[in-house]
């Protein structure tokens, strides 16, 4: 089983919350990405919007933690961990998405009262999402 430790990002504007999508897929997910070693989970955030997006966070708070099983199609088990945090950025404007830095990678507001629409993954990214970014730390988990 391989285990991703990743850090994720909820910036909302207004009505709307950015998300993430491979080019080559049909489900979104969170900004952000891998925590590295000797990291911590906040600068890796910073880290991986800044490469991802080329977004300065200003502001990170910890929302709550998914934990997340999956099997990739040949079979391979892989489990994540996602730190979940709000962030904010001066950076970000209401309507216009973000240019991804990454070929692979585009970015989109998504309005939240149709977050079931844009397949956000793990699963219990949409409640904790939903819940809004003032609520007290929240734990998910597909297991």
């Amino acid at each position: 089983m391989r285990l991703h430790y990743i850090a994720r990002g909820v910036a909302v504007l207004g009505e709307s919350v950015l998300l993430a999508r491979d080019r080559s897929a049909s489900n979104t997910f969170l900004p952000g990405g891998h925590i590295g070693d000797g990291e911590s989970a906040p600068v890796a955030l910073r880290r991986e919007w800044q490469e991802e997006l080329g977004i300065d966070v200003e502001d990170t708070r910890f929302l709550g933690a998914v934990e997340h099983r999956f099997d990739k199609p040949d079979g391979a088990a892989h489990w994540e961990i996602n730190l979940v945090f709000a962030v904010s950025s001066t950076d970000l404007t209401p309507h216009t998405p973000p240019r991804s830095r990454e070929a692979h990678l585009e970015f989109l507001w998504a309005p939240v009262p149709r977050l079931q629409d844009f397949r956000l993954l793990p699963p219990p990214m949409v409640p904790l999402v939903l819940s809004g970014v003032e609520t007290q730390a929240f734990w998910g988990s597909t297991f």
